[in-house]
């Protein structure tokens, strides 16, 4: 679900998506009208390993969809800023779109 105008509160957990990939990311500033937020990168610790099989171009993992992550608010983090889209009705930052919560996903079968 695209990250709405409610649910854009500095503090809480947000993930910009390009194509099949995203990352994780902590709101950390939100403009008075709305229009702008920065999001600053998390840190992202994988709790389960990819699986790869023989196949394909390099290989096939056979698990990527249940891959599980603990997000962990990063100060140091490098941030991002994404502007509200009027037409679009979401928030986009350099072609990603922003969704709400925290998501770290990376499609090794692309």
């Amino acid at each position: 679900m695209n990250l709405s105008k409610e649910m854009a509160i500095a503090g809480n957990g947000a993930t910009a998506c390009r194509c099949s990939d995203c990352n994780a990311y902590t709101i950390i500033y939100v403009s008075k009208n709305l229009y702008k937020i920065t999001l600053q990168r998390d840190t992202v610790i994988e709790l389960t390993k990819p699986i790869f099989i023989t196949g394909g171009f390099a290989g096939y993992c056979t698990n990527q969809n249940s891959i599980e992550h603990k997000y962990e608010v990063n100060e140091e983090g490098f941030s991002i800023n994404a502007f509200w889209s009027k037409k679009d009705k979401m928030y986009k930052s350099e072609g990603k779109t922003i969704i709400e919560g925290r998501h770290e996903f990376y499609d090794y079968n692309f």
